[in-house]
């Protein structure tokens, strides 16, 4: 509810606005809403229900609130704003980037990794690193990042053939292809025989 005013004589009125949802969060029992200011939604879905963004979120290591609650966890935060920064990044876009995992947010699993993954429509899994609210001194800007990502694009197109990609190093890009891939090159056509 946004306002209400009494209307003389004697009526209110009461002026609201509906909670959309925005993104899907994948639990063990199934797949939990909020909104843009991750408030939780009613329900927990069997399969992911129609928000704003399509891109899935995993790894959110608090319980959910009660529906109507804001979901007080920064990784899950840290998520959304990445959800939200996908649809502007043409490059990501163009990726098919379907589900954001911050098990690691934090570096609570492993500090040496990264904090922040995006797994691709392909199954290639993007080692993102820290993200603006987690960065360090010395680490990469997201439009660094982007660059790395660019850089192996221009190798691997569309990370054909990649297990994995680390863009958060500077200088370098690390890369693990997927097991018993062999990258044949584009067949080179016949030249025209001249007589």
């Amino acid at each position: 509810m946004t306002s209400v005013e009494r209307v003389f004589p004697d009526r209110l009125s009461i002026k609201f606005e509906y909670r959309r949802p925005h993104a899907a969060i994948r639990r063990e029992n199934g797949y939990v809403i909020v909104d843009s200011d991750a408030v939780r939604l009613p329900g927990v879905y069997s399969t992911p229900p129609a928000c704003e963004r399509t891109v899935l979120i995993t790894g959110v290591p608090s319980l959910p609130p009660e529906p109507g609650k804001p979901w007080q966890d920064e990784s899950l935060r840290a998520a959304v704003a990445m959800a939200d920064f996908i649809p502007g990044s043409t490059l990501l876009t163009r990726l098919g980037v379907k589900e954001v995992d911050v098990t690691n947010f934090g570096g609570r699993m492993d500090p040496r990794k990264s904090e922040m993954s995006l797994t691709t429509s392909g199954g290639c899994v993007v080692a993102w690193g820290r993200t603006s609210q987690t960065s360090k001194f010395g680490d990469l800007s997201t439009e660094e990042k982007l660059e790395n990502l660019r850089e192996v694009l221009a190798v691997y197109p569309d990370l054909n053939g990649l297990k994995r990609v680390t863009l958060y190093f500077r200088g370098s890009r690390a890369v693990e292809p997927v097991d018993n891939y062999v990258h044949t090159p584009a067949p080179v056509p016949p030249r025209p025989r001249v007589r």
